[in-house]
C-alpha cells in the first residue's frame, strides 16, 4: 500500500487529496512541515509491513525533502 503525507499545519494539502485517497484507499499521514512527527514516524513503523511508498502532498515548504525521506525510512 500507499500512504499520503500532508502538512499538519495547514489544512489545504490534506483536504484536497480527501477524495484521492477516498478512492485509492491510502491513508493521509498528517506531519510537521519540516520533520515528521514522532505519531506519524510510529504509525508508519507499525504498518511497514504493508506499505511500500510514500507521496507527499503539496510543495517542498508543506512537507519538507527531511519529512519525506524520514517518512521513506519509516517504511523500510
Amino acid at each position: 500500500s500507499s500512504l499520503l503525507l500532508a502538512s499538519g499545519v495547514t489544512f489545504a494539502d490534506a483536504l484536497s487529496a480527501g477524495p484521492l485517497s477516498s478512492t485509492s484507499g491510502r491513508p493521509i499521514i498528517l506531519t510537521d512541515p519540516t520533520t515528521l512527527s514522532a505519531a506519524s514516524q510510529a504509525w508508519m513503523v507499525t504498518h511497514r509491513a504493508t506499505l511500500f511508498n510514500v507521496t507527499a502532498l503539496g510543495l517542498g515548504s508543506a512537507v519538507s525533502t527531511g519529512a519525506l525521506n524520514a517518512a521513506n525510512a519509516a517504511i523500510s
